[in-house]
């Protein structure tokens, strides 16, 4: 009696169990898949710079931050914030999440450039394109700047810069001892080799007088950046320092020179 009832028991364990498994591939997965709630596009329109619209379907009433990338790079960021009525009568939250986007400067012109526009802190891409020549950027970039230090002549740094969509917008140039700006200089010098070269009407050129503060016998590591950012001319840093005589003669030589451009002879009248 005992083992019939021990026989019973197991095959009504068995048939629990059998039950359990029948529950456990009978119910449906009810595991909930996240959506993708971002929507966007990018206007392609670019003669003013790029403009858009981007928001969260799920966070309707916060604004997404975008920004541009120049292959892989990060070049510039914005917020999409701004007010497109087309986008309040869509419904498309409070209608703030338009945006534009540029910028200012172009850190590489090597061609082909893969430019895209992305959801910041995403993978979500809102355009991409393949730029082949400078028409493809045009719009997207406010200013590509080259240019090139050429070094110290008779204690003066040479060099040129220019922007390369509109050589009439003059390019300035900081030049920093270490991380002090000795001088903001706009560059305006004409340039014959430049004007030969291409280069608008050879109005690109900057020439700076380095000061006699640094001649105190220390190696002073001369930098030359584009004017607001940390983005250096090729061949723009350089070591200053006076180790020879005749470096120190060339140097006094051309600080006379330039006094003596404000200096005039007086005349003294006497009379008797």
């Amino acid at each position: 009696m005992a083992n019939k009832t021990e026989k019973q028991l197991t095959q009504s364990t068995e048939n629990e169990q059998s039950t359990d498994l029948d529950l456990e591939h009978s119910v449906p997965d009810r595991t909930i898949k996240k959506r993708n709630m971002i929507e966007g596009a990018v206007n392609p329109n670019r003669r003013s710079g790029l403009s858009g619209w981007v928001w969260d379907r799920s966070r309707p009433y916060q604004p997404l931050k975008v920004e541009l990338l120049a292959n892989n790079e990060v070049i510039a960021e914005t917020v999409a914030d701004k007010f497109d009525m087309e986008l309040a009568e869509r419904e498309i939250g409070n209608g703030k999440h338009a945006f534009n986007l540029s910028a200012r400067l172009w850190p590489d012109l090597t061609f082909p450039i893969e430019i895209s526009v992305r959801v910041t802190g995403t993978k979500h891409l809102l355009w991409k394109i393949s730029a082949q020549n400078l028409a493809d950027i045009e719009g997207i970039v406010e200013s590509i700047p080259v240019g090139h230090v050429d070094g110290v002549v008779n204690g003066e740094l040479r060099g040129w810069a220019c922007d390369r969509f509109n050589f009439s917008n003059p390019i300035s140039v900081d030049i920093l001892d270490n991380d002090a700006v000795l001088a903001t200089i706009v560059c305006t010098e004409f340039r014959k080799d430049l004007h030969s070269s291409g280069y608008g009407d050879g109005y690109c050129g900057f020439s700076f007088a380095l000061p006699i503060s640094l001649l105190d016998g220390m190696v002073h590591s001369i930098t030359v950046c584009y004017s607001g950012t940390q983005r250096r001319l090729p061949n723009g840093t350089l070591l200053f320092g006076l180790t020879k005589e005749s470096e120190l003669t060339k140097l006094i030589s051309n600080l006379m020179t330039k006094v003596s451009e404000f200096i005039f002879p007086l005349k003294l009248e006497i009379s008797y």
